[in-house]
């Protein structure tokens, strides 16, 4: 079964960041709020010129987690989820290389990439989970609350994707059972996750 991720707005699933040289040269504001907001629901691809270089991390750590979130949103993932993700999801997610450093100017060990993901399915059993309605009056969109940690899927409609969105949840990002296993086994450090239900 899949595994669902959800947003831990603190360390180490959270680094906080500076990508300051890349603000300064968006000019419009409001460009600048709907690259984050594509950071933070997956709805389109990305360019290359919407992807800053360079990301100051404002404390050192030991080790940098293999997935992590920071400023504007961005899922940041290290070369060996790059790898894994490159190669059985082919041509599906988007990874724009970047460089990770700290105010010092050292810099941790290993690459790194903003991860954009795109690819949507609509898998989640709304009357069998801990969900609700997005907005109020209520619409089509929906959030989990995870604090439950209960969402059942239809595995049945599931592909062979190991990372994905549900169509009608913005801020879901669900990891197949395969993905779970290889981080496990290399013993990487991820967002948090719980095991969804069938």
């Amino acid at each position: 079964m899949p595994y669902v991720l959800y947003q831990n707005y603190e360390a180490p699933q959270f680094l906080i960041g500076s990508i300051l040289e890349f603000e300064e040269n968006i000019k419009d504001i409001n460009k600048g709020a709907e690259i984050e907001r594509v950071h933070h629901y997956g709805n389109r691809k990305l360019e290359e010129n919407e992807i800053p270089k360079v990301l100051v991390l404002e404390k050192k750590r030991k080790t940098i987690p293999a997935g992590f979130l920071t400023r504007s949103s961005m899922f940041i993932v290290n070369k060996s989820v790059q790898n894994f993700l490159t190669k059985l999801d082919s041509g599906i997610h988007q990874f724009f290389p970047i460089e990770v450093k700290y105010k010092d100017g050292s810099r941790p060990e290993g690459e790194f990439f903003v991860m954009n993901v795109t690819y949507k399915q609509d898998s989640i059993v709304d009357e069998n989970s801990s969900v609700e309605s997005y907005f109020h009056p209520k619409t089509d969109k929906m959030k989990i609350r995870h604090f439950r940690k209960n969402v059942t899927v239809q595995k049945s409609v599931l592909s062979n994707m190991n990372i994905w969105r549900e169509e009608r949840y913005p801020k879901s990002l669900l990891i197949s059972d395969s993905f779970f296993e290889f981080l496990n086994e290399q013993k990487m450090k991820f967002l948090k996750s719980y095991k969804a239900k069938n």
